[in-house]
């Protein structure tokens, strides 16, 4: 999708992401997530493929989340916490 920009709408979102559109039963509720909505005026926060995008703070160039999941029509993104991705995989990131 290239550069984007959203805003952060929620930092401790319980959601249900589903995993194939043709077996709609096949989900995982994801809790304490971040929730970024689309900003005013723009097509997408994100789409198809961009699982895996890190998500920087604004101005700061910080990484505050690692982007999973989001509608097919881009309106928001869901990404975990960074610093639940470091831990759990015990890696740090260079800054």
């Amino acid at each position: 999708t290239g550069l984007t920009e959203g805003v952060i709408a929620d930092v401790n979102c319980t959601t249900v992401v589903g995993f194939d559109p043709t077996r709609p039963a096949l989900t995982a509720t994801f809790i304490g997530q971040i929730r970024i909505n689309r900003r005013a005026g723009t097509p997408m926060f994100a789409d198809g493929g961009d699982s895996g995008a890190m998500v920087f703070e604004k101005g700061v160039g910080r990484v505050v989340g690692l982007f999973f999941a989001g509608p097919v029509d881009g309106t928001y993104g869901l990404a975990n916490h960074i610093g639940d991705v470091t831990e759990r995989l015990q890696i740090s990131l260079l800054t």
